[in-house]
């Protein structure tokens, strides 16, 4: 398929998403200890970068984790102290 094509070719890349992989790697090349947060507007947008982590080959060995506060109106269940801080310390 076309769209499959040329969604593997270099040129397609999202400029911002290269961005944040080489900074995320330039933090973990200065200290491999190192823990991050990424701040996002919507959840959804918080499953697709955990997605995106996970299936960046450079990036995956992260082991990314999304924390989302509190939206009853969405219908998904809100991120409990004891479900937030267990992702974190993990």
């Amino acid at each position: 398929m076309y769209l499959e094509k040329i969604s593997d070719s270099p040129e397609s890349a999202n400029p911002k998403l290269k961005y944040l992989e080489n900074r995320i790697l330039g933090f973990y090349r200065e200290n491999e200890d190192s823990q991050g947060i990424i701040f996002c507007k919507t959840r959804y947008m918080t499953d697709a970068l955990v997605k995106w982590i996970k299936d960046t080959p450079r990036l995956a060995f992260l082991n990314p984790h999304n924390l989302v506060g509190a939206g009853s109106t969405t219908g998904r269940a809100a991120g409990t102290w004891y479900s937030v801080n267990s992702n974190i310390t993990a």
